[in-house]
């Protein structure tokens, strides 16, 4: 075995010893310390595929615990300047469309969330097969759409989303991230018919992935936000039964139940007939006993009461309804 032989075979033991302690590093200045070192080995090997390709998951290990934009521009770049030296190399653009992908998650700003979308559309347009690097770019554009407030904007972007799911159909987190985009487009949407359209969107996903509790809180969210505009005390109705049926499926998932709650909430502020206010109370109150832990649920709770209080003629129920707020107040005054 020759002498430069030996120590690239050397430096590829290196730098795996790298990447395994680079995942498991939490410390961001740790995580640094080694990618330099992963960068000093790139540097002497530069036209080595298999060494790039460490020094790309090295960086990309780095991106996961980095918050800071600016920190994250300066890593993206270096795995950028791998990816463009071996543009043909598919592991390395994955590793590239992570890191872009981490990016985008810390970024606010829309404008830049356009640019670090546009750029994994890049790296996606040059390999449409490969199903993760489809995963980040879907990743990348629900990001977006968390930040965006025009709704047309918003409807291209998931439109962007939809062709990725429409390719790759079988995918739960594609799917996932699909789902996420469209409840961030309901979040703005002002007319009931457009969230009707929208929240049969996310339905469908649902049906698909019935056993997927992060996309059938997806479907919880999107039917609390077309609950709350809608005016027909009955369709609304009809919505937050919906809505009970979700949780019925996974009456553990704080998260589902809460946008039950909440959706419960809103209903009783349009109720006038005490009767009817009190059994929307008591459908909170079932939903509190369940999860006597949760402060937002109980706030729910208190909120319903406090609805239900306003509509109280009688003195000795509204002083109840007072006693049963303070209970709630008691048990959650000291977190």
């Amino acid at each position: 075995m020759n002498e430069q032989k030996y120590n690239l075979d050397q430096s590829l033991a290196e730098l795996d010893k790298l990447v395994d302690l680079s995942a498991k590093e939490t410390d961001k200045t740790a995580c640094e310390a080694l990618a330099e070192k992963a960068r000093t080995i790139y540097e002497q090997y530069p036209e080595s595929e298999d060494i790039a390709l460490r020094y790309a998951r090295i960086l990309f290990n780095l991106s996961v615990e980095q918050e800071n934009v600016e920190d994250l521009l300066n890593t993206t770049k270096e795995v950028k300047q791998i990816f463009d030296s071996f543009k043909h190399s598919e592991d390395i653009a994955l590793h590239y469309t992570r890191t872009l992908a981490n990016l985008s998650f810390e970024q606010e700003n829309v404008e830049d969330l356009l640019n670090t979308t546009k750029e994994v559309k890049q790296i996606f347009d040059s390999f449409k097969h490969s199903e993760d690097i489809a995963l980040h770019y879907a990743m990348a554009l629900a990001n977006l759409s968390f930040e965006q407030e025009n709704v047309e904007d918003l409807l291209n972007t998931v439109n962007s989303v939809k062709q990725i799911f429409d390719s790759f159909k079988h995918s739960e987190s594609i799917a996932l991230h699909y789902a996420m985009a469209l409840v961030n487009l309901s979040a703005k949407q002002d007319q009931v018919e457009d969230l009707l359209k929208t929240s049969k969107a996310v339905k469908q996903i649902f049906e698909q992935f019935k056993d997927s509790e992060d996309i059938a809180l997806q479907y919880a969210m999107v039917l609390y936000n077309l609950s709350n505009r809608q005016n027909d005390i009955k369709e609304r109705k009809k919505t937050i039964s919906d809505l009970e049926a979700l949780t019925l499926k996974f009456q553990h998932s704080e998260n589902i139940v809460l946008q039950y709650a909440m959706a419960l909430v809103n209903l009783s502020v349009e109720q006038d007939n005490v009767e009817e206010r009190l059994n929307t109370v008591n459908e909170v109150k079932q939903i509190f006993d369940s999860f006597k832990h949760s402060e937002s649920i109980a706030l729910r709770y208190a909120m319903a009461l406090v609805n239900l209080s306003a509509k109280q003629d009688n003195v000795e129920d509204r002083l109840n309804t007072v006693n049963e707020v303070k209970q709630i107040f008691d048990s959650f005054k000291h977190s």
